[in-house]
């Protein structure tokens, strides 16, 4: 290979890792929509493409060197090249990632993008394995991809160990079947521990009304997981009892996040509260703007320079903050009295009682234009509705390709599924 090309390959390399970062940071952002991360993912795959192009020397000398846990974003390039790459890639990352502890998680995402077309029968080989973390990634992986039989969801779902059972209930999430029911109502019942999210959502999917009890008592038991179904799925007094948790200051940042899901005037209510709060606020704006519609922008928000000083304020005083960037460190920092003027002439026009998504009534052509209009990192809750609200019927995988979640919109507003989303889940639960 020569002098010029290896640079070219290089190059390709660096700008898909870096493409990569930024695609992933995308898929969670405040401010990022569909269409934009459609422009980051095309970037990304165009250099993957150069990777495959150049040629089989780009394998032992580029992809295989740069399979390492120390540097996850050029791992998760370098494993989506090889499954790009066709059979040969395919054995080699089988050998070289798959069977690495360390290299294992890092695979999901790219095993999940892959567009080969024979992938899903060669992860299906690997149900046999008698390795449990291997097995575990295997079934998440299928999951992900909507490929997971029901008849292996129905037998893992039993299976020993706990991380397998994890992975086998995002398979149980893909649609209602009936031979899932008694496995779920059974590990739904068990009164050893607080079940965990997956699983009471699993249950809702199923129209288990023992479901929509474990969610309650997760709820009870603090569990921040919970608190995003027990938004979506309940009624006003609900959502009372979620606004009572702000009071619980190590809950409140997931309590807010959950409330802007509700639709309900109460929960905008509470979220202008906490407004004025400088390390809740800009939360707390996220949150109201999904009820009410309200555009954070020009006179509603405060300068950068301001957000950065209460910011600055804020760790001045907490030490041990954790600095690490967050999604909503990219949120506007809202102006709390003129947001507090605004909603006092409009509030009036919300119904209690209603559910409401940027301040329209909440139906399924509204959500259907949220899962394709919303920033992205509140697709993924949205879709959680969609698929809750039609017993797994119509589902957008939202970490997707995004020309399969556009195809996957266009399927659900194909469809004549019934989605009512005004009345509370538990009403509809057997």
């Amino acid at each position: 290979m020569g002098r010029v090309l290896l640079d070219v390959v290089e190059e390709h390399l660096d700008e898909a890792s870096w493409h990569w970062l930024q695609r992933e940071r995308a898929v969670c952002a405040p401010d990022f929509d569909l269409t934009e991360t459609a422009g980051v993912e095309e970037r990304l795959l165009s250099h993957v493409d150069g990777l495959v192009e150049a040629g089989p020397d780009v394998v032992e000398g580029f992809l295989l060197p740069a399979l390492a846990p120390d540097d996850p974003c050029r791992a998760s390039v370098a494993a989506l090249a090889l499954l790009e790459g066709g059979e040969a890639g395919w054995a080699l990352l089988l050998e070289k990632g798959l069977g690495d502890p360390e290299l294992r998680p890092l695979l999901r995402a790219p095993l999940s993008l892959a567009a080969c077309p024979a992938l899903d029968l060669r992860l299906g080989a690997l149900l046999g394995t008698d390795v449990p973390e291997l097995l575990a990634e295997v079934v998440g992986t299928l999951s992900a991809r909507g490929t997971l039989s029901s008849e292996v969801v129905a037998r893992l779902l039993q299976h020993e160990d706990a991380r397998v059972r994890g992975s086998a209930l995002e398979g149980a999430l893909a649609a209602s079947r009936q031979e899932f029911r008694t496995t779920l109502s059974r590990m739904l019942s068990a009164k050893s521990s607080v079940p965990g999210a997956s699983l009471i959502e699993a249950g809702l999917v199923h129209g288990l009304r023992e479901a929509w009890g474990a969610c309650e008592r997760a709820v009870e038991a603090r569990e921040s997981e919970a608190l995003v179904l027990w938004a979506l799925g309940g009624g006003e007094k609900d959502i009372v009892r979620l606004v009572a948790l702000l009071d619980l200051e190590p809950l409140r940042a997931q309590v807010l996040w959950a409330l802007g899901f509700s639709g309900r005037v109460e929960a905008a209510d509470a979220c202008l509260a906490w407004m004025e709060d400088p390390k809740m606020a800009a939360l707390a704006g996220e949150a109201f703007c999904a009820i009410t519609g309200l555009r954070l922008e020009a006179d509603f928000i405060l300068p950068r320079t301001g957000a950065s000083e209460a910011s600055e304020s804020f760790e001045e005083e907490d030490l041990d903050a954790d600095l690490t960037p967050r999604p909503e460190d990219d949120l506007p920092m809202p102006r709390g009295g003129a947001v507090a003027a605004w909603w006092k002439t409009v509030r009036a026009d919300f119904a209690p009682g209603q559910r409401y998504l940027r301040g329209r009534l909440m139906d399924a052509a509204v959500l259907l234009e949220g899962l394709a209009l919303e920033p992205m990192r509140r697709r993924h809750v949205l879709a959680r509705e969609l698929a809750l609200r039609t017993r797994g019927a119509c589902r957008v995988q939202t970490r997707a390709r995004v020309g399969q979640q556009r195809a996957m919109l266009q399927r659900v507003a194909s469809s004549r599924v019934q989605i009512r989303l005004q009345s509370p889940l538990a009403q509809a639960l057997g």
